[in-house]
């Protein structure tokens, strides 16, 4: 923007004649008199021009602010041909038309793109989620509740995951003579210059891989006061139990930098590495049962504890100590095959420790011979359950069963969650409830039911049973409370893996401790390579 004194002085930095700029200006001094031109203008502000006034001038550029016109969408944001709505397509902001009628306010055109926006992508997913699981099967899963190919929804979680963090970068040069090909000459002589990663090696003399204090450690434990070997078998439990401590830490892996790396996993890294590497070490073992003590040392000496170890740990361990015996001979196979995978459903919102206090509800429907699942309240949602937010196929769900109005109290049941596609089943809601300041490889989520189906035979039935007649059973005279001791286990072992960890934490302070050097030992010695002191033998 300029200032000139003059409409005179503004004729000739525009390089026309005064007179012709002084003939614009009466013209349009008339028009804004008339309120109209011969251009269809219909406003005038300022209408009174003269040649002899100031004016601050700027060059204005025109530029298509906003498209009034577009195709046509539905309520739902759905574009729609002369008759109805066309399948899978919808649009929001200036591609649409007819929103605003003939004209719009100024301002109005973000919020057209927000709200519609909104609508638009809500619309689409809800079709996208329906074109995926209304394929005639979904009536046969809600009355059946029955597993399917467990392996392959793992397999397409694991892919999604990979997807949403990986990303593949080509770099093509294009040098004189190898127009378009990659591998420049050039770039393949800068790489050669790139110097290889420094490897460590242990050694008693100082390098540039060696600290010198490979011998510090072994000088130390030979100042043990106690045989050292026994001590371990005394911890362990004994012998035998310290070759198996030994072959279970064995699977993982040793190399530093892998280590490393975890530690800089994002949360999708966490969760797919999880999933990879349970999987790996645990399906040659198939058939075999782990016992509180193994649980306990792969809990030991993993970084995380991740969301399969609620697979086959608590969920495992509930329907071991829950379920009949054909419930067991039926459900335990699939778990170890990984044809399905599992979520302790207990926690609710509003309801931890006080189990009897839950609300979420199963009722029998007598005529249909199933039950009726629902999260009937806000604080009855499942809240926190490990596994559950991305990972989980099935559920053992903690819930008050109601029959002809009347409550029998907690009972556990089986519930499928997700279909063939690892898409939640009709009237359920999952979600993942996000990093955590612990265990990102742990998919903690939350489950809202609502008249989700299942059969009779779904309820665990080791100490009641609902039979054919539709009559509840006491089959073993128990304790109400039998069903919590699933929750109990787990809760005495995490006292057990706490002390894991704090024994881990004193290790690495030890060890550090032995071979870290700070201060001289000789105050009186000037010279920088003078004998310094380990901070395990600092007496102040």
């Amino acid at each position: 923007m300029k200032f000139f004194t003059s409409g005179k002085d503004l004729a000739k930095e525009m390089n026309v004649p005064v007179e012709k700029l002084d003939a614009t200006f009466r013209d349009y001094t008339e028009a804004g008199k008339t309120g109209k031109d011969k251009y269809g203008k219909k406003f005038f502000h300022n209408s009174v021009m003269d040649i002899n006034d100031s004016y601050h001038v700027a060059i204005i550029t025109p530029v298509l602010h906003y498209c009034m016109g577009g195709v046509k969408i539905s309520p739902k944001c759905e574009v729609m041909n002369k008759v109805s709505v066309i399948p899978g397509v919808f649009a929001a902001g200036e591609v649409a038309g007819g929103v605003h009628g003939k004209n719009r306010l100024g301002g109005n055109s973000l919020g057209e793109c927000v709200v519609f926006g909104r609508i638009a992508g809500a619309e689409a997913a809800n079709h996208l989620l329906n074109w995926n699981i209304n394929k005639g099967k979904q009536q046969k899963l809600m009355v059946a509740n029955t597993c399917s190919n467990g392996l392959k929804r793992i397999e397409i979680l694991r892919n999604s995951l990979s997807n949403v963090n990986t990303h593949k970068t080509t770099i093509e040069s294009k040098c004189p003579g190898k127009q378009g090909q990659t591998g420049c000459p050039e770039m393949e002589k800068r790489k050669k210059n790139v110097p290889k990663l420094l490897k460590l090696n242990p050694s008693n003399t100082p390098s540039r891989t060696s600290g010198g204090t490979s011998h510090m450690l072994p000088e130390e434990r030979k100042l043990a006061t106690f045989p050292v070997q026994e001590m371990i078998h005394f911890l362990n439990g004994g012998q035998e139990m310290t070759k198996k401590r030994k072959f279970i830490e064995s699977v993982i892996t040793k190399d530093p930098e892998d280590l490393h790396r975890q530690y800089n996993f994002s949360r999708h890294d966490y969760i797919e590495h999880h999933v990879r590497e349970f999987i790996r070490i645990h399906k040659p073992f198939k058939n075999y049962r782990p016992t509180r003590e193994e649980i306990s040392y792969m809990s030991h000496v993993s970084i995380g504890f991740g969301a399969l170890n609620n697979s086959h740990w608590i969920f495992l361990n509930t329907i071991l100590g829950q379920g009949s015996e054909n419930q067991i001979k039926y459900w335990y196979p699939k778990i170890m095959n990984f044809e399905l995978t599992g979520s302790y459903a207990q926690t609710e919102l509003g309801h931890g420790s006080n189990v009897r206090g839950l609300q979420t509800t199963a009722e029998f429907n007598k005529e249909k011979d199933c039950f009726v699942l629902n999260t009937p309240t806000l604080t009855s949602i499942k809240w926190w359950p490990g596994c559950l937010g991305k990972v989980a196929t099935h559920v053992v769900l903690y819930a008050q069963l109601l029959m002809d109005g009347k409550e029998k109290g907690v009972n556990v049941f089986i519930l499928q969650i997700r279909d063939e596609n690892h898409l939640p089943l009709p009237g359920i809601r999952l979600g993942d409830l996000g990093a955590k300041m612990g265990d990102n490889a742990n998919d903690t989520g939350f489950m809202i039911l609502e008249n989700v189906i299942i059969p009779r035979t779904h309820m665990l039935s080791k100490y009641r049973v609902v039979d054919a007649d539709g009559k509840f059973v006491d089959l073993v005279k128990a304790d109400s409370k039998v069903h919590y001791t699933t929750m109990m286990t787990a809760r005495a072992n995490m006292v057990s893996t706490s002390a894991a960890r704090l024994s881990q934490s004193a290790t690495i302070a030890i060890r550090y401790s032995c071979v870290r050097e700070q201060g001289f030992a000789n105050a009186t010695d000037k010279s920088f390579k003078s004998k310094e002191t380990k901070i395990i033998g600092k007496k102040n």
